[in-house]
């Protein structure tokens, strides 16, 4: 069983598995709870040291579709299912299940070169602009929803780890996390974008220059602090 995210993580997100009140609030017809075929907020992974460990912060649009074996205890207390999530997340991320996770893989290798998956997951925080997958994969979501999602656990995450690079791969997530900087004093100077980590986007030929160049950037930002 891979560590579960720092206890500081643990408890914002906790309430989303109650489950979370949007589900028959903002995001009611585009949020769907249903565990035993893998729809419960998810794909969250990483800070499985202390606060202080964490350099740098991946935020993804949503999570794509469940797949096909992916289900999860329906009657499980909220601490349970994110260790069951979080499991789950970290196999694809291991065995690279898919495009986007083996992407991923490479992006972690960009920012941390040399450190095995283990040691990368210590300091890096990876989740999600909307927890749950959208009613289309890759599609739209409401603003109501997205917005509400942002409100209740993204900003929280945010503010837990002033002055690190935050890395927001898609403009999807990009436009999203730019409306908390109103909330969040520091946040558009250490905001960066590049292309999404998941299909079509990260087909691109630009894709791989534009995760370099953030990476770079965000490194530069962490520099460039007053010590």
């Amino acid at each position: 069983m891979p560590s579960l995210p720092t206890i500081e993580l643990l408890d914002i997100l906790e309430p989303a598995y109650a489950p979370c009140e949007a589900f028959s609030g903002g995001c009611n017809g585009t949020a769907t709870w249903l565990p035993k075929r893998g729809h419960v907020p998810r794909g969250f992974l990483g800070a499985t040291g202390n606060v202080d460990d964490i350099e740098l912060v991946f935020l993804i649009a949503e999570p794509g579709n469940p797949h096909a074996n992916s289900s999860f205890g329906p009657d499980l207390p909220p601490q349970s299912l994110i260790a069951q999530t979080v499991d789950d997340t970290y196999r694809c991320f291991r065995d690279g299940v898919d495009l986007f996770h083996r992407k991923m893989r490479l992006i972690l290798d960009l920012a941390f070169p040399d450190l095995a998956l283990d040691d990368q997951l210590r300091r890096a925080w990876i989740t999600n602009t909307y927890l749950c997958s959208a009613p289309e994969e890759t599609g739209s979501v409401p603003t109501v929803a997205s917005d509400a999602c942002d409100d209740t656990y993204l900003r929280a995450q945010l503010e837990l780890l002033p002055g690190r690079p935050v890395i927001a791969l898609a403009r999807k997530a990009y436009n999203r996390v730019k409306r908390l900087g109103r909330a969040i004093p520091d946040l558009e100077d250490r905001l960066f974008d590049a292309v999404a980590a998941s299909p079509p986007g990260c087909n691109h030929r630009g894709a791989y220059p534009s995760w370099s160049a953030a990476i770079r950037d965000a490194q530069q930002y962490v520099q460039s602090r007053p010590r």
